[in-house]
This record gives structure tokens, C-alpha cells and sequence, in this order.
């Protein structure tokens, strides 16, 4: 599977189960822990396995791949030195 279509996937899964995330928000930031709901929710989705590598059938994608959520990172609007 292309980076692409894991991005698209990944994203897919986590707009599916938004409202479960919404809807346990407040005990989560109480609690200071994800409720295993939303856990269990984020685990079935496939969030969780989603730095697993190709060999143990995961998609290998890694964080600090571009990725299209909409911003750029941290590290590519940081000035250059000598260049601020």
C-alpha cells in the first residue's frame, strides 16, 4: 500500500470514530488516561499498529513522513540559521 492510501486510510479511521473520542473527552483529560472504550476503538481501527513494520504485516508508516493533515511540520518553518 502506497503512503498515500495509509494516510487516507489512517485519516478515514480516525473521522470514523470521532464521536466515540468526543463523546469520552472529558473523563479522558479527568481520568488523564483514554478510557478503554476509546482505546479498544483505537486498537480495532488499526491506529495503534500503524508503526508497525511491513515484516509483521504493518504499513511501516512513520510520523515524520510528510503527510497531508493540513500543515506544514515544525522543522520545515523553522528559519534557517543565518537566514532570520
Amino acid at each position: 500500500m502506497a503512503t498515500s492510501d495509509v494516510i487516507t486510510n489512517l485519516l478515514h479511521q480516525v473521522e470514523r470514530i470521532r464521536p466515540l473520542i468526543k463523546e469520552h473527552a472529558t473523563s479522558a483529560e479527568a481520568n488523564r488516561q483514554l478510557s478503554s472504550v476509546v482505546y479498544d476503538a483505537m486498537y480495532e481501527a488499526g491506529l495503534f499498529a500503524m508503526l508497525a513494520p511491513k515484516a509483521h504485516g504493518g504499513p511501516s508508516y512513520t510520523p515524520s513522513r510528510p503527510c497531508a493533515f493540513g500543515r506544514p511540520s515544525r522543522a520545515s518553518t523553522r528559519p534557517r540559521p543565518g537566514t532570520w
